[in-house]
């Protein structure tokens, strides 16, 4: 794909294949570190808003 659009630049993007839903601590395995900090502020926000 090229991107910016018009820019003679060409990437690969990937897709999401498939969604699931699992314990945080699973999911937290399956992740990438680069994503751990996003489950970790979601993870954050549940526990307050749970009190």
């Amino acid at each position: 794909m090229e991107w910016p659009p018009r820019s003679g630049r060409t990437g690969s993007f990937p897709e999401v294949d498939r969604a699931e839903w699992m314990p945080l601590p699973d999911a937290r395995e399956k992740l990438v570190k680069g994503q751990r900090p996003a489950l970790d502020a979601l993870e954050q926000r549940l526990a307050e808003a749970a009190r």
